[in-house]
């Protein structure tokens, strides 16, 4: 079911193809270029303003989606598609429009009551498709996970994408993107897609129906944030991506960790985690990372928490000498931190810095505090 839809890409080769006996209609061909790339400057302008009035506008989006923009874009998109520039522009617009705006997601997803029916129907579907497709430009893919991100947030955006089997084609896109095959697009969207799609319980139990690699992509990329495995180096380049900072390793594995908290909040999600050997090891090193941000510290003591605390199994795993000192040596750690950040002036950017960070380091004492508890009942 992922096809995208016709664009004018064939149309602009039939231009510049061979023209008929002595070229009678290169005159014509001419002019139709001519007129198009006219006709592309001029929605190009348009919808760079279009997309800068939605960003952040509750009430543009509403009266942007009152105005049925999603049914234009659907219309036009044989048009739209028929260069990158005038795709992104178009890509972009919607992307605003969709975001924070349950709305717009719905005059996006419905058309005349008919729920995957119609032109806008096609549209998701062409998005989904561009989305997965490697010979896609790069910010052609990163609109279309974006688009699909924020639908996946809403019940009838998850629906609309399962009825694609998009879910499982971002976790065929995560495994290909840790293995080189793709670009970066792929493991950042495909990511965070992910996230949105299981953040509810509906999303958890779509991913766990079909056989999925999930759960061992999540992990390769902590062990690749955290240098906890040997194998890992040539993963560890690829999660810097194309910046090859550390940070951007880190901020790619608190996504994961997030996954991981996702799926251990599902009984089924919990105990498909705790199937694999890797999953506590790999969770306890990511709370030793040096993350500047705590984020995922905090996202992967929330996940340790979800699979502990209604987990027999896990609780016994986790009461074996080296993972309980793994857990108070993560504690202590962060506790240092915490003091660290309480001592800090005021004014400068240390102080903001650690202003920032406070909020994730103060969430993750607190879930390895329950971890703790709940380990020693």
């Amino acid at each position: 079911p992922l096809q995208p839809l016709s664009s004018l890409r064939t149309r602009q080769v039939a231009l510049g193809g061979p023209a008929g006996p002595q070229g009678a209609l290169a005159p014509a061909r001419a002019l139709s270029v001519i007129a198009v790339r006219g006709l592309e400057r001029v929605l190009c302008s348009e919808f760079a303003l279009l997309r800068a009035t939605l960003l952040g506008s509750p009430g543009a989006k509403e009266e942007a989606a009152r105005h049925h923009l999603p049914a234009f874009i659907a219309r036009a998109w044989p048009l739209l598609s028929s260069t990158e520039t005038l795709a992104c522009e178009a890509l972009g617009t919607l992307c605003n429009l969709v975001a924070h705006s349950d709305e717009a997601k719905l005059s996006l997803l419905n058309e005349g009551g008919r729920a995957g029916a119609g032109s806008r129907a096609s549209l998701v579907a062409s998005i989904c498709a561009m989305a997965v497709d490697g010979s896609a430009a790069p910010s052609v893919r990163a609109l279309c996970w974006a688009i699909a991100r924020s639908l996946a947030s809403h019940a009838d955006g998850r629906a609309a994408l399962q009825r694609l089997s998009f879910a499982q084609a971002a976790v065929r896109a995560l495994h290909s993107a840790l293995r080189a095959e793709a670009d970066d697009a792929a493991l950042t969207g495909s990511l965070e897609c992910l996230a949105n799609w299981t953040f509810a319980p509906d999303g958890v139990a779509s991913l766990l129906r079909t056989p999925s690699t999930i759960v061992a992509s999540l992990e390769d990329i902590l062990e690749g944030a955290t240098h906890s495995n040997g194998r890992s180096l040539l993963l560890t380049r690829l999660l810097a991506g194309p910046s090859g900072k550390a940070a951007r390793r880190h901020e790619v594995a608190a996504v994961a960790a997030l996954v991981l908290r996702n799926i251990a909040q599902h009984p089924e999600g919990r105990a498909h985690v705790l199937s694999s050997e890797r999953a506590l090891p790999v969770l306890l090193a990511a709370l030793s990372a040096p993350d500047p941000t705590a984020r995922l510290a905090a996202n992967a003591s929330a996940a340790l928490w979800g699979l502990l605390h209604k987990s027999a199994k896990a609780k016994a795993v986790m009461k074996s000498g080296p993972l309980v000192q793994a857990l108070a040596d993560a504690e202590g750690a962060l506790r240092a931190l915490a003091g660290d950040a309480a001592v800090v002036g005021r004014g400068g950017p240390g102080s903001v810095r650690e202003r920032e960070r406070r909020p994730y380091l103060d969430e993750a004492l607190r879930n390895l505090s329950m971890t703790r508890a709940a380990i020693l009942r």
